[in-house]
């Protein structure tokens, strides 16, 4: 049976959300900031993964079971690019589509619908591709 210990460091961004992680489709502990945890991965579970989440789909790329060595440390924290950018799409999104919706000015209102649709195709893209990227796991 293989020991491993979890840490997640201090954050400021997603200070208020635990990171739940998974071996497979299996809960197994919640990670609230500062906090650190020892896990015990039993036999049975050596040919599964390891994935850390914090909402519905977003979370991390996963990590093989079997590869990791006893008494192995990893640190799981956000990833600080996306953490940062995007709670600003929707704002963004919103003013954007403002500005080319309310505006009699054409070059302000091409500039508002490029505007618009580039950040709308951001959204997009966090929501689709990015999903595992939100957290971070590495072994220390």
């Amino acid at each position: 049976m293989k020991k491993i210990t979890l840490k997640r460091p201090k954050e400021n961004f997603s200070q208020n959300l635990t990171y739940k992680v998974f071996i497979g489709d299996k809960k197994l502990i919640e990670l609230k900031n500062e906090e650190e945890k020892v896990i015990e991965i039993h036999s049975e579970d050596e040919n599964n993964f390891l994935k850390a989440k914090m909402y519905w789909w977003f979370g991390s790329k996963k990590v093989a079971l079997k590869k990791l060595p006893q008494n192995e440390s990893l640190t799981i924290s956000g990833n600080k690019f996306l953490n940062r950018i995007a709670p600003f799409v929707g704002p963004i999104l919103t003013v954007s589509g403002m500005i080319w919706i309310l505006s009699n000015n054409d070059f302000i209102k091409h500039f508002g619908l490029g505007l618009f649709i580039t950040w709308l195709l951001i959204a997009i893209w966090i929501l689709t591709f990015g999903g595992n990227n939100w957290l971070n796991i590495k072994k220390e």
